[in-house]
C-alpha cells in the first residue's frame, strides 16, 4: 500500500504529469485524495528516500519500446533511474550540489551525456527527486 501511495504522488508530481497529460484534466478533488493517502500511509513521517519499481514504456520519436524500470531517489538532492527496454538498458542520474542541478544519461553503460542545463530545473519545489 506504501508502493501504491509512493507511485501515485510521483506520478501526480510535475514531472511526471508531463507525460501523462490527461491527469492534468481529471476533477481537483481527486487530486486532493493523493497527498491525504500519503500522509495517512506514512502517519505524518516524512519520506527522504524511495526506490519504485513499474513496468514502463518509452517513447522517443518513432521508438516505442516497453519493460521495466526502477526510480531511486535520495533525500531531496540524489535521484537515480534505469530503464531496461528491448534496445537495452538506460540510466539516468540527477543530483543537487551547492544549490546547482546536474545530470547525465548513459545507454547499455557507455559513456554519459550531460543534461543540458535547462532540462534540470523544476516548475514545483513539491516534486519527488531532484532538483529543487
Amino acid at each position: 500500500m506504501f508502493r501504491l501511495a509512493v507511485a501515485v504522488s510521483l506520478l501526480l508530481s510535475p514531472p511526471f504529469a508531463r507525460f501523462a497529460q490527461n491527469l492534468q484534466s481529471s476533477d481537483p478533488f481527486a487530486f486532493s485524495l493523493a497527498p491525504q493517502s500519503v500522509a495517512a500511509l506514512t502517519v505524518g513521517a516524512s519520506v527522504t528516500d524511495v526506490i519504485l519499481n513499474a513496468n514502463v514504456t518509452s517513447i522517443l520519436g518513432a521508438d516505442y519500446e516497453t519493460g521495466t524500470g526502477t526510480f531511486k531517489a535520495k533525500g531531496a538532492s540524489e535521484s537515480w533511474v534505469d530503464l531496461s527496454l528491448g534496445s537495452g538498458i538506460r540510466s539516468d542520474v540527477r543530483s543537487v550540489t551547492n544549490s546547482a542541478p546536474a545530470g547525465a544519461w548513459a545507454k547499455n553503460g557507455g559513456n554519459s551525456t550531460a543534461y543540458a542545463g535547462h532540462n534540470l530545473y523544476s516548475s514545483s519545489p513539491s516534486q519527488v527527486g531532484p532538483p529543487q
